[in-house]
């Protein structure tokens, strides 16, 4: 049923789907064969269909010209909409349809806030509009910060100084204490700590009931629920989704007070999470941290680490951390004292990463025509245009990683010319016995080392957000936390001729040309503005001459041949293309030819 996954992963409402969600989908779905000439009444129909095979012709009441849907397309229902088709449908020829019932689309997204972000943002792109009843279930603007770090790290602390902070600005914001032990929120503020959510309320019928009864209000902006802290038994980690779901039409701001004691439910809450706030005394705690970041921050997540010198005193600062201040004790009361930091902007650096627009650039995946993006990154500190992440994969992520780690322009384009000249390009292909692969990956692998160093992904003020492919199920992953070095190897590799690169306990490729960064992939994430940029080029860029192994320089003429890429983006804020005419791998003109094509486009983005 590998089609039917395919055709869900493609089906454009779902493109911003996770593999798990995908899963989801597909198990609450039937396949169902319609005859030849069976018809059926659209304004009758509650469930959402996409065509496996076949062809249907709709025919509209009005009398309008017929629309024929084949394999990919979809009609019925559209959640949140209240869009209701009118007209007949009817099977051209013997057909199949996957058929996924509206309430059970409705239940998919009580499990999955991001789903259900996604799904809103997919459906306004595409010209529909949100109906009142779904403008009701849906808390798109919400954004989910989690305080994570080991019991003494002072992670309650920074909770109740950033829902001080964020409610100081009338926002709506809420406090879930997620510890099972410690110091609790509740007692920060001088508030009895009500039963968790885990122990059952007697007579409690609903979430919002029970929400209801044991919610603590701070003040009219602020308020403090309990999960699980002082619970003696694990909750079960799946509560979170519906919580979040019910939370997110009422806050603007969901704080996770989080320690980690239990792995699941901290697992659980790194999937909803926009931004993770890690609080760690020292070096060692940092790359604790940083391992279970790298395995389960799977959505673009951002990590921010945080040296707490409330908690761990007046030491050597980690590199790459913000510092969060001591807080003066003057013997007022903790609230007061709290809202008095806060006042006085010693906390904006934090808050600013939380209410900010954020706003992506998404680079097409290419290979050697990635060279022609060094004009756009070149431009982008000349015209002082900032983004939160840069999105992008195989070669293209690679010149975005030089771009990151060079000191200038000129360091930058003389660090590309140095890897993507063609004798350079020809030393990292390690031959090996073909067995399992032709090319090991070592040498790329001390390539992308010397370019990188130690240096991990959250460290960067733009965050080099990176896709890459499980060489196993072929699944598509995207990593904001990490070593940069093991992302650069991953997307020289093309599988199966190179042996794949183990990052977080699974094997890993460029996944090019099959998988391809698109913008509905941060549909899901707190992405406010989306840029695309791709390139258009007339020919097929091509290494000629013998500096390059033959067998790889045919290998990649042969999957450019007919690859076909969209060059503009309808689900992006903004879409550009470099059009370029060239078809000879020469890389000084390459390079000159991408600043001329750039330079309007970098003035142009948002």
């Amino acid at each position: 049923m590998d089609i039917i996954k395919k055709l869900l992963r493609d089906q454009v409402f779902f493109r911003h789907c996770s593999g798990d969600e995908i899963e989801r989908l597909y198990e609450m779905s039937h396949l169902t064969s319609i005859e030849k000439g069976y018809s059926f009444d659209l304004k009758n129909m509650t469930s959402f269909n996409i065509v496996v095979y076949g062809l249907f012709e709709i025919e509209a009441l009005a009398g309008s010209d017929a629309v024929h849907c084949s394999t990919g397309s979809f009609f019925g229902a559209l959640p949140l909409t209240g869009n209701k088709q009118r007209g007949i449908a009817r099977a051209v020829v013997d057909s199949s349809l996957l058929v996924i019932n509206e309430e059970d689309i409705y239940r998919f997204f009580f499990l999955s806030f991001k789903g259900l972000r996604g799904y809103r943002r997919s459906i306004s792109r595409n010209g529909f509009e949100i109906s009142p009843s779904g403008d009701l279930l849906s808390g798109e603007q919400c954004r989910v910060i989690t305080s994570f770090g080991a019991l003494g790290s002072g992670k309650s602390f920074f909770s109740a100084l950033m829902g001080t902070a964020l409610s100081a600005e009338r926002d709506k914001t809420i406090i879930l204490d997620l510890s099972s032990r410690g110091e609790s929120v509740f007692n920060l503020f001088g508030m009895k700590i009500t039963s968790p959510l885990s122990q059952k309320s007697e007579g409690a019928s609903s979430l919002e009931q029970l929400f209801n009864d044991r919610v603590q209000i701070v003040d009219d902006n602020l308020h403090i629920f309990n999960i699980t802290f002082g619970s003696k038994v694990k909750a079960d980690p799946s509560i979170i989704y519906p919580i979040l779901f019910f939370l997110s039409k009422k806050y603007r701001y969901v704080i996770c007070d989080c320690s980690g004691e239990d792995s699941a439910l901290r697992d659980a809450v790194f999937d909803c999470s926009d931004i993770v706030f890690a609080l760690a005394k020292n070096g060692k705690e940092r790359e604790e941290a940083g391992g279970i970041f790298d395995e389960h921050i799977k959505d673009g997540q951002r990590v921010v680490y945080v040296h707490n010198e409330h908690t761990m005193g007046n030491v050597n600062q980690l590199t790459g951390a913000l510092l969060l201040e001591k807080l003066p004790n003057d013997g007022s009361a903790i609230y007061r004292q709290l809202r008095e930091f806060c006042d006085d902007d010693r906390f904006k650096a934090f808050t600013d990463l939380v209410t900010s627009k954020r706003r992506a650039l998404v680079l097409e995946s290419n290979m050697l025509e990635s060279v022609l993006f060094f004009g756009i990154l070149k431009n982008l500190d000349e015209f002082e245009k900032h983004f939160d992440v840069i999105y992008t994969s195989s070669f293209s992520y690679i010149i975005t990683a030089l771009y990151m780690t060079s000191s200038d322009s000129g360091e930058f384009r003389k660090n590309t010319a140095a890897f993507f000249r063609e004798d350079k390009l020809n030393g990292l292909l390690d031959i090996t016995f073909p067995d399992k692969f032709i090319f090991k990956n070592s040498a790329i692998s001390r390539a992308a080392a010397d370019i990188a160093g130690k240096n991990r992904l959250e460290m960067f003020s733009t965050v080099p957000m990176v896709m890459l492919t499980n060489s196993g199920s072929g699944l598509r992953r995207t990593f904001s936390t990490g070593l940069l070095k093991d992302y650069i190897e991953a997307s020289f590799l093309l599988y199966p001729l190179f042996e794949s690169k183990k990052i977080a306990g699974s094997e890993f490729c460029s996944g090019y040309p099959q998988n391809r960064v698109r913008a509905e992939d941060l549909f899901r994430t707190d992405i406010d503005s989306i840029s695309f940029v791709s390139v258009n080029n007339q020919n097929n860029l091509r290494i000629h001459g013998n500096r390059v192994l033959s067998f790889y320089r045919k290998y990649i003429e042969f999957i450019e041949e007919d690859r076909y890429d969209e060059k503009k983006s309808d689900a992006s804020d903004f879409s550009f293309s470099l059009d370029v005419n060239e078809d000879t791998f020469k890389l000084d003109k390459l390079l000159d030819e991408s600043e001329k094509a750039a330079s309007e486009i970098v003035k142009a983005i948002y």
